[in-house]
């Protein structure tokens, strides 16, 4: 096995700006586990989700995808857009401005806007300090929701970005589903207050916690989302296969998300076949989860209910529901395991057979001063998540995200090309990819759903 694979695993956390879905931190703590990782190697920031008014609550943050300029949000979306973390255009058309200021010891929050569409709840906001932030911790600020006389919402940080040395912006958000699948209000009332500000310092083994007080009044706020266009409706498919289920329960499309109700079972882990799904934008192409603090309730059918957030579609474009059925782990190499770690040299002009997974081709890597941005065509189920399966690193292990797609064409069913957005990249290192591939991963073609009008089609 080899060591500083297993180095880099433990580490993929902690260097990642990037929200990973439940599923991924479940494949990454597997992993490492399989690979006699220290559990201690992985160490993010979970919350738990609440129940308010008989609505459970999937809660985190992310940043979607993009937007124009508006003196709503104006702050916010000037420093996302000039770093490739464009805000959707219906953000800026259906926010409501709500300008508060809060002062606490050293530092300053500055809540910019709110946004509601009978299935999310979103606040842009900024927090000033008095000194430096220390960019090698994690800020997470607490805030509460509250309906009458029902349980709060708590919402948590877990992802932002720094303006500069004194300043960081945030964009915190939560999904809201009914127990019996019903709609929401259209008019959301309630009370937001802010917690404290929690600092987390990750240590080698431990985790240092300080805590900053913030005696703060709580905001009334009333949301009208009447004008905005959200379409839900009911799948209720189950796909079966080799001892494995997903049950597709209810998707919604707002104008900034599309929320996707499941429930699946896989047998044992380490035996069994799962089933998960993508979603395929005929106009857009693959569609990003919004990489969310995962959690879920069981329904009276004592069904464990999730819900999965994909960005906002064309407003024309089929969309696809694209299950696959891969093998579940350990990973490891050959007999090790039931997935093979392979790794591909990663540079300009190579194209990389993927096996089962598809193609990628690196058309061109572009080193600029301060990005890199490299265009990729992909075929396969490699187009929907080319560098979440797959670990690019350089000669120093390191490992790369990209903090943003733009760019993206469609030429057919999974073939897609996109520029990606990396950090800054050094031109004269050489580069890798490491692919944890499955015995098995397949599209499940006979079971594609379209989701404009839940007609099953085979591709």
């Amino acid at each position: 096995m080899n060591n500083d694979f297993d180095k880099e695993l433990r580490e993929m956390a902690k260097q990642s700006k990037v929200k990973e879905s439940e599923e991924l931190r479940d494949k990454i703590k597997i992993t490492c586990n399989n690979l006699d990782c220290k559990k201690s190697g992985y160490k993010k920031h979970l919350s738990a989700a609440a129940v308010f008014i008989g609505v459970f609550v999937i809660v985190g943050v992310y940043l979607p995808t993009y937007a124009n300029d508006t003196p709503i949000v104006k702050k916010v979306i000037e420093y996302f857009n000039g770093n490739n973390n464009a805000i959707n255009e219906a953000y800026i058309e259906n926010s409501y401005e709500e300008k508060n200021i809060i002062k606490a010891e050293g530092y300053t929050l500055e809540i910019e806007s709110l946004y509601y569409d009978r299935s999310e709840l979103s606040v842009f906001y900024k927090i000033r300090s008095e000194k430096p932030f220390d960019k090698n911790k994690e800020y997470d600020l607490a805030m509460e929701f509250k309906q009458d006389n029902e349980e709060s919402i708590l919402l948590r940080t877990t992802t932002f970005e720094f303006i500069d040395d004194y300043t960081m912006i945030i964009m915190a958000s939560c999904t809201l589903a009914s127990e019996n699948y019903g709609e929401l209000p259209e008019v959301l009332t309630g009370e937001l207050t802010v917690g404290n500000l929690s600092i987390l310092d990750y240590k080698d083994e431990t985790i240092d916690l300080e805590s900053v007080e913030i005696n703060s009044k709580s905001i009334e706020i009333s949301l009208d989302s009447k004008g905005i266009e959200v379409i839900n409706k009911e799948i209720d498919k189950v796909v079966y296969l080799d001892g494995g289920y997903a049950k597709y329960i209810k998707s919604t499309i707002s104008p900034t998300r599309i929320n996707l109700e499941l429930s699946r079972m896989g047998g044992d882990f380490f035996t069994d076949y799962l089933i998960e799904e993508y979603i395929w934008d005929s106009k857009k192409g693959a569609l990003k989860e919004l990489y969310n603090i995962g959690g879920g309730y069981y329904n009276s059918d004592n069904e464990y209910i999730i819900t999965r957030e994909f960005e906002s579609p064309s407003e024309e474009g089929d969309l696809l529901l694209v299950p696959y059925i891969f093998t579940s782990g350990p990973y490891g190499n050959g007999d090790e395991g039931r997935a093979t770690i392979k790794e591909y040299e990663f540079k300009e002009g190579e194209t990389l057979d993927l096996g089962q997974y598809g193609t990628m081709e690196i058309e061109k890597i572009e080193y600029k001063e301060n990005e890199t941005i490299m265009t990729i065509k992909t075929t396969g189920l490699i187009c929907f998540e080319p560098f979440l399966n797959t670990m690019l690193n350089d000669n120093d292990n390191k490992w790369y995200m990209p903090t943003a797609v733009i760019n993206r064409e469609v030429y057919g069913f999974l073939d897609m090309k996109a520029d990606y957005v990396f950090e800054k990249m050094d031109s004269v290192k050489e580069y890798s990819l490491k692919v944890m591939e499955p015995n098995r991963i397949e599209i499940i073609e006979e079971e594609i759903i379209n989701l404009r009008s839940y007609t099953t089609t085979k591709k």
